[in-house]
């Protein structure tokens, strides 16, 4: 127990830990990195608009500030985590609390706490008495290993380290990144990426650009600023290598690359063998150093307390069934082994898939190949035909053309589609998606794959039977990241500490089944049920066009409608119900709504020309500012903490 006491106007962190030593009660893991626990003044404080500002106070521990007088105790998440916060850090945190947003005011209005009020409060007992207030909270720090290095697992890392929980990332790659990390290799021998696992994890290609805007894709509090440098893309959609150089400066703020071990592959996760002491759960981690052997002489076996999956779902090709593909003797490969154009030159390819990588390497192409023939995964064309196809066909109409699904391929090298049509290719390449692939998990059959469905997955999290010392980040798709994923590892992070608890197991199978019930009800094919939300049924059921200075040609009440539907609700409330994470906010989600608009209308421009409502733009300008402001606060203190002689790591 560690208790906060009024006066003096600066009391030492030891002197507060032996006020109580020897009460025989656990002490939390208080974290003042210069040593002090600060009495805000009548005269500091009292400009902020404080009650009782005089009395106040603050302290904090890995992922909470703690604001505090004689009567009332306060929390809320930290803002600032670098190593070394400072007490400007301490001011900023205290003037932009807000009563309401706390927890325990929550709970003593509404009368009978909310289940996520519950899941957020019920590790934190307060106690009152004799003029002082205590803050008991008892927490775990377990051993933690994340599989994957990429936007997903960085996201986990940081969540457990704030939580207060040893982190090992293992990441098969030469950097951090995942797929973001651009790599010009493809496997020549499997071009088809039919090898599990694939030889060459990464998947994207030399011309990717964002389709989601910056200012919605970055982290909550180290938000995705443009950056000024030779090197640096500072347009609203940049390319591929920019947000690898935002993963890096976000590793860098946060110190994660300690935890890191790069050129090290994962080859088998499973349960440790129980021990007559061990009364929980752990993980047997079988992993390969990269950079030396590659066989299993060479592989090290580790066991830790919890495992976090965060390996992704865009390294596994998916391939459609197409009679005569065994029989067709040209070059067939997966868009997973497509890089750049060159070597296509002078050819007729056929492109199958219309989603946005068969669109960007459709345009790609058209810059050197003889012919391109996109075809749609429908028996007629036209239902392709959208007003982005319907742009791209009126550009480049001189070698760009649609086609219906394809019926089979022939020995002779003809393409025959399903309208009767045929076309002589030297070129198939397949833009049909990725699979969800974990080769190296053995769980005995609790956890498994089947019509691209991973489950049972209580919230597309934890598998009730081995929850909660096994999840997984970023299972689900069409989400908003990497927002989604710092929601799901902050849950996991706080259940494994003890701060939250998961319902029982019986309950969490209860949940996952209906979820997928309520899918089929709803006539969610099966092989979408990891999608959490998307917008294309409203925007095809409601004819919406982008129009000048507007969001949408609609009246306010059916915008609003849209930017709730855009991703469903459940994504935005998912943070709040199980981890007290703050909501996006509403001029993000009209921004990220305007550009899926856009992009339906013309997918070949869209990302270079904003045309952003009033609300956007007011939103825009906060943004640059306070994320700029906080970014480079953020960085400078890295800088001079790498010089700072004992500071603690957390």
């Amino acid at each position: 127990m560690v208790v906060a006491t009024k006066g003096p106007r600066h009391l030492r962190l030891e002197e507060a830990a032996d006020a109580v030593a020897g009460d025989g009660q656990a002490q939390i893991p208080i974290i003042d990195y210069r040593g002090l626990l600060l009495d805000h003044g009548e005269e500091s404080a009292g400009s902020k608009g404080l009650p009782g500002a005089q009395d106040w106070g603050f302290f904090q521990d890995r992922t909470n500030m703690y604001v505090y007088n004689d009567e009332a105790i306060k929390r809320r998440p930290r803002t600032h985590t670098s190593q070394g916060a400072h007490y400007q850090a301490a001011h900023d945190n205290l003037s932009s609390f807000r009563p309401d947003s706390d927890c325990e005011t929550k709970a003593e209005s509404s009368g009978q706490p909310s289940l996520s009020t519950k899941l957020q409060c019920q590790s934190i007992d307060m106690v009152a008495g004799d003029g002082k207030l205590a803050l008991q909270q008892q927490l775990q720090s377990k051993n933690v290993c994340v599989v994957g290095g990429g936007m997903a697992g960085l996201a986990a890392a940081r969540e457990l380290r704030r939580e207060g929980h040893a982190v090992t990332v293992m990441e098969q790659s030469g950097d951090v990144g995942g797929q973001w990390l651009y790599d010009p290799r493809t496997d020549g021998d499997d071009p088809l990426g039919a090898a599990v696992p694939v030889r060459v994890p990464g998947s994207i290609y030399a011309c990717l650009r964002l389709i989601s805007p910056r200012e919605a894709m970055g982290f909550s509090d180290f938000q995705f600023v443009p950056r000024d440098g030779d090197d640096r893309d500072q347009r609203r959609f940049p390319g591929h290598r920019e947000v690898h150089c935002y993963l890096r400066d976000f590793c860098d703020a946060f110190g994660l690359m300690d935890a890191v071990r790069l050129n090290t592959r994962v080859l088998r996760v499973a349960a440790a063998a129980p021990t007559p002491t061990l009364t929980t759960r752990q993980w047997a981690v079988r992993s390969v150093s990269l950079g030396g052997g590659t066989g299993t002489d060479d592989a090290q076996d580790e066991v830790f307390d919890a495992v976090v999956v965060a390996t992704g779902h865009y390294s596994q090709p998916m391939l459609p069934r197409i009679q005569g593909v065994e029989d067709w003797r040209r070059r067939q490969l997966h868009s997973h082994s497509y890089r750049t154009p060159e070597p296509f030159q002078g050819e007729t390819v056929v492109v199958v898939g219309c989603g946005d990588s068969g669109k960007d390497i459709a345009l790609d192409l058209c810059q050197v190949a003889r012919e391109v023939h996109l075809t749609a995964n429908s028996s007629s064309a036209d239902e392709a035909t959208t007003p982005a196809m319907s742009r791209m066909l009126a550009n480049h109409g001189d070698k760009l053309r649609l086609h219906p699904r394809i019926r089979r391929l022939h020995a002779d090298g003809r393409v025959e589609f399903a309208d009767g049509s045929s076309v002589l290719a030297d070129t198939v390449i397949y833009c049909t998606g990725y699979g969800y692939s974990f080769p190296f998990l053995d769980t005995g059959g609790a956890v498994a794959v089947e019509d691209e469905v991973v489950g049972p997955l209580f919230e597309h999290v934890f598998p009730p039977s081995l929850a909660p010392s096994l999840s997984f980040v970023g299972v689900p798709r069409k989400i908003l990241v990497p927002w989604f994923f710092e929601t799901q590892a902050r849950w996991i992070a706080q259940v494994l500490s003890g701060r939250c608890a998961l319902p029982p197991e019986e309950e969490m199978l209860r949940s996952v089944e209906e979820h997928y019930r309520a899918r089929e009800a709803a006539g969610v094919p099966r092989k979408l049920t990891h999608n959490i939300g998307g917008v294309e049924p409203l925007v095809r059921n409601m004819h919406i066009h982008i129009h000048s200075n507007s969001l949408i040609d609609m009246d306010a009440s059916i915008s609003n409608l849209c930017a709730r539907a855009f991703y469903d609700q459940k994504m935005y409330e998912f943070g709040e119900k199980y981890c007290d994470f703050a909501p996006l906010e509403e001029w993000k989600k009209e921004l990220v709504l305007s550009s899926i608009l856009s992009m339906k209308d013309d997918a070949e421009s869209f990302r270079d020309h904003a045309d952003d409502s009033e609300n956007v733009q007011k939103g825009l300008r906060a943004w640059r500012g306070l994320a700029a402001r906080a970014q480079d606060k953020t960085m400078a203190d890295v800088e001079v903490e790498a010089d700072a002689p004992g500071v603690p790591d957390v």
